[in-house]
């Protein structure tokens, strides 16, 4: 066994496992006892690279809202398919080798999440190769909506000169405009 690019030789007829760090071709050579014929074959092992992928902001949502868009700059390694692990984030579901959009990814919000900060890994795939990320943190901050009570129903009397109606109003977890 001989290898291009050179370094790995081998005189075992089943020399094992090879481990190369870029595309390499293998070529095996016999030689039949007696009279010498000899007959070559190779095969390549190509390597790929790791897919990566670069996330922008992560996203900060009102209490309610469904989805979520996490924006990512840049990939490397043509991933094409995406994985996302939740941790400590009930009600959240797991994603498994989804098609890769382009940016941003939609991510499902459960319609009972609170408030807070949940947690998720995002890995990326080459479903060519098979070849995965590391994984890449990332964390969606659902915030407290704000509530607001315009008071009761108010009456006013048509006249030549209108009388002031007052409006008042609450706001709790955000600002009134």
């Amino acid at each position: 066994w001989t290898s291009s690019p050179a370094g790995y030789t081998s005189n075992q007829q089943n020399p094992g496992n090879v481990s190369p760090t870029v595309t390499t071709t293998y070529t095996v050579t016999t030689t039949a006892t007696g009279t010498g014929c000899a007959l070559s074959s190779n095969v390549t092992v190509n390597v790929l690279p790791t897919p990566t992928i670069t996330l922008g902001t992560f996203p900060t949502i009102c209490g309610g809202v469904t989805s979520a868009s996490l924006p990512y700059a840049a990939t490397s390694g043509n991933p094409d398919q995406y994985s996302i692990t939740w941790s400590g984030a009930p009600g959240f579901s797991n994603v498994t080798n989804a098609s890769l959009p382009g940016s941003p990814i939609n991510i499902t919000i459960p319609g009972g999440a609170g408030p807070g900060t949940y947690n998720g890994t995002l890995t990326v795939r080459n479903s060519a190769g098979g070849c995965n990320s590391a994984g890449v943190p990332f964390s969606v901050t659902i915030a407290v909506s704000p509530t607001v009570n315009p008071g009761g129903g108010l009456i006013a009397c048509q006249s030549g000169s209108p009388s002031a109606v007052t409006l008042t109003g609450a706001s709790v977890g955000g600002s009134a405009t």
